[in-house]
């Protein structure tokens, strides 16, 4: 059976997401300042948008805005603008976002209540495109040798863009760092920003500019801090022990060289074994190189070690791709360890950051992509949600493979309990469309329940094939389990960041790509229906403790998941408006019913003496 498809290029983000966040280059992603950073200058805008800070824009009356408990809207809302559902976005997720945030919203200065439709722009209170400035007071850095500034953000523009300057002793505006969001993308929420500024060290009068210049959606912006870091530093960013790249004309199929996290021994793998590495300190870093050390855990045996051949010197706020060089791995079974680490001829003044480690295993039976534990769950975005799917991970053999079963792991959300599930597996070609060829499907079964996983966990249910399937060597399949039921009522487990274009779910005809991997393996062996069901790998995600809900959207009641129950908590509910329509004082429970609640978008606050949590929810 032959399918094709035209590509639809949309991203299915998987929610509670707990690890492992993109990077950007020349920024980080999650990292605050480490112990050698000492904070110079901070605004948190808990009292609002200071006085001497300048706030302007070319018209005279759009103006950046504080978002702040006691405002209208307050900081439970984000954008304001046309192209949010009912005139309400997310607010920005900063570490202080309880005490304010401060946002300028091109969205709503030029469209704030008609359609989100180009016929529309320019029919709000002060039509875009904007050109808005907030500036610092004057700071004085005379006692920092080397500086940065860190900042948490949440980004979106339509034309223009967004970046930073800076002044120094009131001379000319610099611009130091442009976002490079995607047009029409976001950021993540929230983004966090550490960038070096080598021209502001040791001077006693430093002012920086927020400069909004384009049309469309929004900025916000919290926790402003300028720190004194360390002169050598080297960080590793991300790791690397294959070399995907579905562009590269030398992969005939465009899938080799994915990372796996398991391998069955005749595909042990030949780890490409490179880092990319920011030099986060104040100097040029000299004799730079990277060095992986390959152990086998079971018996502690230091399998290889392999060293960057010519070291170089890396600027500062420089990333780089560091390449320690390669090694083909035996056809043993075990549990693997690659260790990462960076050098320089400097001393590091920061060394928790230039070690890392990433692990995988090679197996008598099991391929397999995601990461070994389950880390966040897959739930459809409104053009699948209610719609049977089918979902899975691209898998390229490099030798023969009789497979007798696909595995899954299925989150314990799941609530069906005679939800009907099938493994398939189909040739695949992506290019300027998809087609995926049907090659085989194990018999419908029943999700069992006694199964599934708990965050952490990592059960996986056997669908069998009636007969061996045999797949060819370098060829790319899908491997997918199917449902009757929407993807918010079975619920598949996704463990692990997944490469573009190499994960994916098909619902009505159109394919969409998925940002996680599917915890979706297949199992060989032997060419008989008979499986060892092997143990999973090693790999440690830590514990996951993001607070999330679920069903959303909901109609009765409300599920929490990971709250700590010893805990009093008060619970407030605020409407689209930012008007609180609920509140409930130390409160304990797993469940909260908003059956009375009218339909709409809410924002749901947890609050204690340590924390905040905030999370929207849908009443249908």
């Amino acid at each position: 059976m032959n399918q094709k498809y035209t590509v639809l290029f949309l991203l299915f983000c998987t929610t509670f997401i707990a690890h492992a966040q993109r990077k950007a280059p020349g920024v980080y992603l999650d990292q605050k300042s480490s112990n050698k950073d000492l904070i110079v200058w901070a605004e948190d805008f808990a009292n609002g948008i200071p006085s001497d800070w300048i706030n302007q824009e070319t018209s005279g009356i759009a103006a950046w805005e504080y978002r702040g408990p006691n405002t209208t809207p307050n900081n439970t809302i984000g954008s304001r603008g046309a192209c949010n559902t009912n005139f309400a976005g997310p607010a920005l997720n900063s570490a202080s976002s309880n005490n304010g945030f401060i946002i300028f919203d091109s969205n709503y200065w030029d469209n704030n209540a008609n359609p989100c439709a180009p016929e529309y722009f320019g029919t709000g209170p002060v039509p875009g495109p904007h050109y808005a400035s907030l500036t610092t007071p004057s700071i004085d850095l005379t006692t920092a040798d080397y500086a940065a500034i860190e900042l948490d953000q949440y980004v979106r523009f339509y034309q223009g863009n967004t970046y930073i300057q800076m002044s120094v002793n009131q001379g000319n505006w610099s611009t130091f760092f442009t976002n490079s969001v995607p047009l029409g993308a976001s950021s993540d929420n929230a983004m966090h920003l550490r960038i070096p500024i080598p021209g502001a060290a040791n001077q006693s009068d430093v002012r920086f500019r927020f400069v909004y210049d384009g049309l469309y959606y929004f900025w916000q912006l919290d926790d402003i801090k300028v720190v004194q870091i360390a002169a050598n530093d080297l960080a590793l960013t991300s790791l690397h022990y294959g070399d995907f790249d579905i562009l590269d004309p030398a992969n005939p199929t465009g899938y080799e060289w994915m990372e796996y996290s398991q391998y069955p021994t005749a595909q042990a793998p030949f780890l490409k074994l490179w880092s990319t590495t920011e030099n986060r300190g104040g100097l040029a870093q000299t004799g730079c190189g990277l060095e992986a050390q390959i152990f086998q855990l079971d018996n502690g045996q230091n399998l290889a070690t392999v060293t960057q051949a010519i070291p170089f010197t890396m600027a500062t706020s420089l990333t780089s791709e560091m390449r320690a060089g390669t090694f083909q791995m035996p056809q043993d079974t075990g549990n693997y360890k690659i260790m990462y680490r960076v050098f320089q001829n400097e001393i590091d003044e920061v060394s928790n950051d230039n070690i890392d480690s990433s692990f995988f295993r090679v197996s008598p039976c099991v391929m397999a992509r995601d990461n070994g534990k389950l880390s966040s769950i897959y739930l459809g975005s409104d053009v699948v949600n209610n719609l049977p799917f089918e979902m899975g991970n691209i898998m390229l053999p490099t030798t023969e493979m009789k497979a007798a079963a696909i595995t899954v792991g299925l989150s314990n959300l799941t609530n069906l309990s005679n939800a009907q599930i099938r493994g398939r597996v189909h040739q695949f070609v992506f290019n300027d469309s998809i087609t995926s060829t049907l090659i085989a499907e194990t018999p419908w079964s029943v999700a069992d329940l006694t199964l599934t996983n708990d965050m952490g966990e990592d059960k996986f249910q056997v669908l069998s094939f009636p007969d061996t399937v045999v797949l060819n060597a370098n060829t790319p399949y899908w491997i997918t389990i199917e449902s009757t039921q929407a993807p918010n009522e079975v619920l598949v487990g996704m463990a692990g960041d997944a490469d573009q274009y190499t994960s994916w779910i098909n619902s009505q005809g159109s394919f969409y790509y998925l940002s996680r991997k599917p915890m979706i393996r297949i199992q060989s062996c032997m060419d008989t229906i008979q499986h060892n069901i092997d143990t999973t790998s090693v790999i440690e995600m830590g514990p996951l403790s993001e607070v999330y809900f679920y069903p959303n959207p909901a109609s009765d009641e409300i599920h929490f998941v990971n709250l700590d129950l010893q805990e009093n908590w008060n619970l407030t509910l605020y409407n689209q408006l930012g008007a609180k329509v609920n509140a409930v004082q130390n409160w304990r429970g797993k469940t909260f019913d908003i059956s009375s609640l009218s339909e709409g978008v809410y924002l749901i606050e947890l609050k204690n003496n340590r924390s905040v949590i905030r999370k929207k929810l849908v009443k249908r």
